[in-house]
């Protein structure tokens, strides 16, 4: 009895089992990105609710702060109307200074995108 062969499985029948296997692991797996998809997605869409929950409240006290900055200015006998036009200069060179940092870190990042005047003189003559 141990000596008797496994019956023969012949080649159209092997290659439809893997077809079959095949087709089964590649629904799997399908079904398995959909799922780590959706979970991704939600996970995304609670940091941004978070995130902008964040921003909205650093942003009240950005105001407060400033708010705070020209009282604080009144109270050392400057005319109201001049403490926050100091408070407001102040917040605008601030603002425009990161905006520049900004602008300098992702020039760095991404590249300096070339001109139609850089590419056309890189084209041989």
């Amino acid at each position: 009895m141990l000596d008797t062969p496994p019956p023969a499985t012949p080649t159209r029948q092997l290659f439809e089992d893997f077809v079959g296997q095949v087709s089964s692991l590649v629904s799997l797996e399908t079904r398995l990105f959909r799922a780590e998809l959706r979970e991704t997605s939600s996970k995304v869409v609670s940091a941004a609710a978070v995130g902008a929950g964040a921003l909205v409240l650093a942003l009240g006290g950005v105001f407060a702060l400033l708010a705070a900055f020209g009282l604080f200015l009144v109270r050392r006998h400057v005319a109201p109307d001049i403490a926050f036009l100091i408070v407001a200069a102040v917040a605008i060179a601030c603002g425009g200074v990161l905006l520049f940092l900004a602008r300098q870190i992702l020039s760095k990042r991404l590249g300096a995108p070339r001109t139609v005047r850089q590419l056309s003189k890189l084209r041989p003559k």
